[in-house]
């Protein structure tokens, strides 16, 4: 297993807009899209050597201690307005946080 950065690190937060509704309205092809939005976060990760943790909250969740986090979002941002969805096409929102994280129970904790 990875071991998560601690101190000031850089989380770079997912969500899927209307979510609620496109998993009410077609439950199996927001399985794909789902697995394809996590798929192409981690492809984006790679490409900056940035960390990824699985999804979690709002739709996934990245930590790391370096600025290639926005590197890694603009690709991940990109890679996603590019995709071909089918009868789901999803639009993402991003949001990058800077601040300290303490590991606890388990968890973390935004300071």
């Amino acid at each position: 297993m990875t071991k998560q950065p601690t101190g000031t690190v850089i989380f770079l937060f997912t969500d899927i807009e209307g979510s609620t509704k496109l998993w009410e309205h077609h439950p199996e092809a927001m399985q794909k899209a789902l697995a394809r939005h996590d798929e192409l976060l981690r492809q984006s990760s790679q490409r900056t050597r940035d960390m990824y943790s699985k999804p979690s909250g709002m739709r996934s969740m990245r930590r790391s201690i370096s600025p290639q986090t926005r590197q890694a979002a603009l690709f991940a941002q990109r890679s996603l307005l590019v995709e071909v969805w089918g009868e789901t096409p999803i639009k993402v929102r991003m949001a990058l946080h800077t601040g300290t994280a303490e590991e606890r129970e388990e968890t973390r904790k935004f300071l």
